[in-house]
Formats: C-alpha cells, sequence, structure tokens
C-alpha cells in the first residue's frame, strides 16, 4: 500500500507505517497505513472513512489484496489442531449458500 500511495505523490515512512502495529503486537492494517498517511499532514484525508473510500477501499488507487493461504488449507490446519472454524465476515464473500 505504501508503494502504491507513493506512486499517487503519497510518500510515507515506512518505519511510522508499522510502529504502531510492532508496539501494539496487533498485525499491520490498513488503519496504520491511514493513521500515518494523516500524520504526514498531506491533506489528502480528514477522516478514516474519507482514506478508506478515497484510498485503501477495494477498486481504490492504493488497495492491495491480503495473501494467505487458500481458506480450505487454514481450516485444515485448525481442524489438525482440534479446532472449530467459521467464516469471520461472510458476507465480504460475495455468494450466499442454502
Amino acid at each position: 500500500m505504501i508503494d502504491e500511495l507513493t506512486q499517487h505523490g503519497i510518500v510515507l515512512d515506512a518505519d511510522e507505517v508499522l510502529r504502531p502495529a510492532l508496539d501494539r503486537r496487533s498485525p499491520r492494517r490498513r488503519p496504520a497505513v491511514d493513521r500515518a498517511r494523516r500524520w504526514s499532514r498531506r491533506g489528502m484525508s480528514t477522516t478514516t472513512n474519507e482514506a478508506f473510500d478515497r484510498w485503501l477501499s477495494r477498486g481504490r488507487p492504493a488497495f492491495v489484496s491480503r495473501a494467505g493461504p487458500a481458506p480450505a488449507a487454514a481450516a485444515a490446519c485448525v481442524h489438525d489442531a482440534g479446532g472449530v472454524v467459521s467464516v469471520a465476515h461472510p458476507g465480504l464473500l460475495d455468494r450466499d449458500r442454502g
């Protein structure tokens, strides 16, 4: 996302983006990018919602798809460890199942 924003003239310091996620031991997320972008005081957004609407949401200039294992592979790992799997945000799957 940092590279994508840079291509649009919004230059961020990667350390500034990553520091909050590392300090809180939480995953790097789009809100961290937005906060750093606002900290840059470039005047490109005044709210988090605006930043997502203009730059970070699916189909916007700085959107980057997440990478990870296929859902079936992740579920198999959880099952192998004795866990139970559920879908966190089924509405984002863009399909209905009967």
